[in-house]
């Protein structure tokens, strides 16, 4: 639906008409004194610009300027009289465009000096972005994870891990609880499709897919076996609709297994911290940390999810565009999605394609309203907030890298995105502060999906990452 509103002043009488898609149309009447100020303007400037017999530049008389050139007087009057004409409107309207660059399109219907000028423009405007309800919010109380003796033993067997030193096993086949070196090709296509290459994952009825695990127990260093790569039996329907089963070749590459550093003051100092008793206390506390940040992802999650369901408003096509163009050039650069997307048929590549859409479109809404709130409500922001270089190894384990960066490296345009993502988390965090907490509704939650080698589920940041990390198709 549209909306007409009139402004009226000395120079100018116009009405804003909003379209979908924040398209704004000027229809304006404009002044004799108006028209007749931009004809002046015009002539000057074509006067600047040519030489005529017996006149320096700019000196020539206005009626020989007019006399002999006519022609691109009479396109400078009327972008004269359109800029003019805008100037005037926009003070009256305030309507806010597209950013800086946004285009403007115009038309000038009639224009004389006696009897002034009619005009027509359109262009993109910033979204009209309606009041959040404070009153109404309900969020789903999220369980917070604890923080115990068995989360400190865990996440001290991962920093192990991490630092450990591999031992090559040479004289047998593998078998349950050793770590295997694997290369997995997808054989049914031609020529066939990498999976996995170089991966390393442990031996384990829990940490592996059952045809993976299958396959793999009692193989020789170098031997190949051939198989159907396929959710197991107890997975979800939506899983197993979301992986198909697969003719797939394992390839054994090695085997080894890790031999562990004590936990010592060694370990420690090796993490930044002055011995074992700091670096336990430290990692409490990142852990702590860590739980918290979880937790309120889930809330922003919900918080998200309430906003886009909840208020729509038009968003400008232009912008929508640029946003879907912005993450296909991100994700095409990821070696990994151009794999996936050459696997795809056609509908399926349509479907990506919507997906990146439906996300852009959503990103782009959550800015809009982010904004609003921060300004409507005054919250406080500050670049330097996005600047959070990390001080020790331990923490660099617990960091998300996306918010870590050198100011005198960091592009302008990853500077730019840090400040989105910080406006929206502040945001977030303001809306859930204000929001009523309530039991969670009963739904049960899904078993958690399994890779293709199974692996233990992790937190988003890991305390500890591997030296080698892969992703299982």
């Amino acid at each position: 639906m549209t909306e007409q509103k009139e402004y009226k002043s000395d120079t100018v009488t116009f009405t804003i008409e909003r379209k979908p898609e924040c398209i704004a149309e000027y229809k304006v009447k404009s002044s004799p004194e108006l028209v007749q100020k931009a004809r002046k303007s015009a002539i000057r400037s074509v006067s600047k610009e040519v030489s005529l017999p017996g006149f320096r530049k700019g000196r020539a008389p206005d009626h020989l300027i007019v006399k002999k050139f006519a022609e691109p007087l009479e396109e400078r009057w009327q972008k004269a009289i359109a800029d003019e004409t805008f100037r005037e409107c926009q003070k009256l309207a305030h309507t806010p465009l597209l950013g800086e660059d946004a285009r403007i399109s115009f038309n000038v219907d009639k224009h004389s000096l006696d009897e002034g000028a009619e005009l027509t423009y359109t262009f993109e405007t910033e979204p009209l972005v309606p009041e959040i309800d404070l009153t109404n919010i309900e969020l789903e109380e999220v369980k917070r994870e604890t923080v115990d003796a068995k989360k400190m033993e865990e996440t001290l067997h991962d920093i192990q891990m991490f630092f450990c030193e591999w031992e090559k096993v040479s004289d047998r086949g593998i078998k349950e609880g050793d770590h295997g070196v694997i290369d997995v090709d997808i054989i049914e296509t031609e020529p066939p499709q990498k999976a996995l290459t170089n991966a390393r994952f442990q031996v384990d009825k829990k940490k592996m897919a059952k045809w993976m695990h299958d396959l793999i127990i009692g193989m020789k260093i170098g031997e190949a076996k051939e198989g159907i790569s396929e959710p197991d039996p107890d997975a979800s329907k939506e899983e197993k609709k979301a992986t198909p089963p697969k003719k797939v070749r394992l390839t054994l590459r090695s085997v080894e297994n890790p031999k562990l550093p004590p936990i010592d003051d060694a370990l420690a100092q090796k993490l930044g911290t002055k011995n074992e008793k700091e670096m336990r206390e430290n990692l409490e506390k990142l852990l702590n940390k860590q739980a918290d940040e979880h937790a309120q992802r889930e809330y922003r999650e919900q918080i998200n999810n309430y906003l886009v369901e909840a208020y729509h408003f038009d968003l400008p096509k232009s912008l929508l565009q640029k946003e879907t163009q912005f993450r296909i050039k991100q994700l095409v650069a990821d070696p990994a999605f151009q794999q996936k997307m050459m696997g795809m048929n056609e509908e399926e590549r349509k479907a990506a394609i919507k997906d990146i859409e439906t996300q852009g479109e959503k990103a782009v809404r959550l800015f809009y309203i982010s904004r609003h709130i921060i300004q409507e409500h005054k919250i406080p922001v500050s670049p330097s907030e996005v600047h959070q270089e990390v001080k020790t190894p331990l923490e660099a384990m617990f960091s998300d890298q996306s918010d870590v960066y050198n100011a005198k490296e960091q592009s302008q345009e990853q500077k730019a995105i840090a400040m989105s993502r910080l406006i929206l988390s502040k945001a977030e965090d303001f809306l859930i502060s204000k929001a009523k907490i309530v039991p969670p509704k009963g739904k049960k939650k899904a078993a958690p999906k399994k890779t293709a080698a199974k692996k233990k589920a992790a937190p988003k940041k890991k305390a500890a990452p591997k030296k080698k990390t892969t992703k299982s198709s």
